[in-house]
């Protein structure tokens, strides 16, 4: 699922640089309003798979990406149960910023 579409992660630049998914696009949700055409010219027709640390702020962003006529869908459970699902291959699966390593 996440291999075909473009994962938005709406979470704040602090919690991106601990982990996030590779190739995913980064706009903290209270710039996605005006960054909306970054996600339509990324997505390229693809879904847009939105994530945050719990769900939240992701399923406020996917109505904002509807809204904007882009096929969206939240991740339930966010990046914490994305981590949670992997285990111990998080670390190797999920990218960290150098600074934070």
């Amino acid at each position: 699922m996440l291999a075909t579409s473009l994962v938005l992660d709406v979470r704040r630049d602090d919690e991106w640089v601990t982990g996030h998914v590779p190739g995913a696009l980064h706009i903290p949700h209270t710039e996605l309003r005006e960054r909306i055409d970054e996600v339509r010219e990324r997505a390229a027709g693809r879904p847009v798979r939105v994530i945050c640390a719990s769900g939240v702020r992701s399923a406020i962003a996917h109505r904002v990406v509807t809204q904007a006529g882009l096929d969206s869908a939240s991740l339930s459970g966010g990046i914490l149960t994305l981590r949670a699902s992997l285990g111990s291959r998080a670390r190797d699966v999920l990218v960290v910023d150098a600074a934070v390593r």
